[in-house]
C-alpha cells in the first residue's frame, strides 16, 4: 500500500501530500500503531509492516518524489511477489472537491503524475486508487495546477482535509478486507 507525496519539510502540509497524511493515520490505527517508519533504501521509501486480519500488510511512503512513485511500487511488489491487483494507492486529486473521495480500480492516471509513473512501471492500471479530494469547493479547476497542489491548506480548509483523511483511512480498511476475501 502506498501513500503518495513528496519527502521533506518543504512539502509537509501541502495538498499533494495528503496521501502521506492518510497512510500515516492508517498506520497509527493498525496493530503496532506506535511503531516507527523505517528507511528502506532498497525500495526508496519509508516502510511499515503490520498485519490486518492476520495477513501481512506493507505501508510505504515513497521517497522518490511524486513523479517517480512507480519505482517504489514496482520494487515493493516484485520483492513481496505480489501482483498489481493487491496494491492500494492513496493520493491527492485536484478534480475532486476537498473533503470528498473516490475509490476506483483499473482507471487511467487522469493527469496525476504519480499515478502515471505507477502505471508505467507496473505496466498495468489494475490496482486500487483512493483519490482524496483536495480541489476547490466550487470544483473550479485552479489556474496553476502545480502551485495549487504544492500549496498548503488554508485555515478554513484544514478541518475538511482532516475529515477527508479519516474517510480515506476508513475506505482503505474496507479495501483491505475486500482484498482478503
Amino acid at each position: 500500500m502506498l501513500g503518495l507525496g513528496n519527502p521533506g519539510w518543504r512539502y509537509k502540509g501541502t495538498r499533494h501530500n495528503i496521501g502521506f497524511r492518510a497512510i500515516e493515520e492508517l498506520a497509527g490505527a493498525l496493530p503496532d500503531g506506535d511503531a516507527k517508519w523505517e528507511n528502506a533504501t532498497a525500495f526508496q521509501c519509508l516502510l511499515r509492516s503490520t498485519h490486518v486480519a492476520n495477513d501481512p500488510v506493507v505501508l510505504a511512503k515513497p521517497l522518490t518524489y511524486m513523479n517517480h512513485s512507480g519505482v517504489t511500487a514496482k520494487r515493493l511488489l516484485d520483492h513481496h511477489e505480489q501482483q498489481a491487483q493487491s496494491l492500494i494507492v492513496l493520493h491527492d486529486d485536484k478534480d475532486i472537491a476537498l473533503g470528498k473521495l473516490k475509490v476506483q480500480r483499473n482507471r487511467g492516471h487522469g493527469g496525476h503524475n504519480g499515478i502515471k509513473s505507477i502505471i508505467e512501471h507496473l505496466g498495468t492500471r489494475d490496482f486500487t486508487r483512493i483519490r482524496i479530494g483536495v480541489g476547490c469547493a466550487d470544483n473550479a479547476a485552479p489556474q496553476d495546477t502545480v502551485r495549487f497542489v504544492l500549496g498548503r491548506f488554508t485555515w478554513r480548509e484544514r478541518s475538511q482535509a482532516r475529515k477527508a483523511v479519516s474517510l480515506a483511512v476508513e475506505r482503505t480498511r474496507e479495501c483491505l478486507v475486500a482484498l482478503d476475501t
